[in-house]
């Protein structure tokens, strides 16, 4: 196999790893804000309550950024297979 097919091979996997990350962190996300959607808003007051949601918050937001980093790869990434490709055609 030649060595710019390994080298295709290799970024399609290491896209396919990400994109399962994202969709992961976006499930995750989003059962997270529904779960807190779900909080009795009696409770909502408590200082506990209210840094647990805070807590909560932060890590969507690290999180939501991270992804914003995956997909940056990705788009990355596929500009470089299409130059591998091209290049093989050359």
């Amino acid at each position: 196999m030649a060595d710019r097919e390994r080298q295709i091979r290799k970024i399609e996997e290491r896209n396919s790893e990400l994109a399962k990350e994202i969709l992961l962190n976006e499930s995750a996300i989003y059962e997270t804000e529904k779960e807190i959607g779900k909080i009795d808003e009696d409770i909502l007051g408590h200082p506990a309550i209210l840094n647990y949601i805070q807590s909560l918050k932060i890590l969507i937001e690290r999180i939501t950024k991270r992804n914003e980093l995956y997909k940056a790869e990705i788009f990355e990434n596929e500009l470089k297979i299409k130059r591998l490709k091209s290049d093989d055609k050359d």
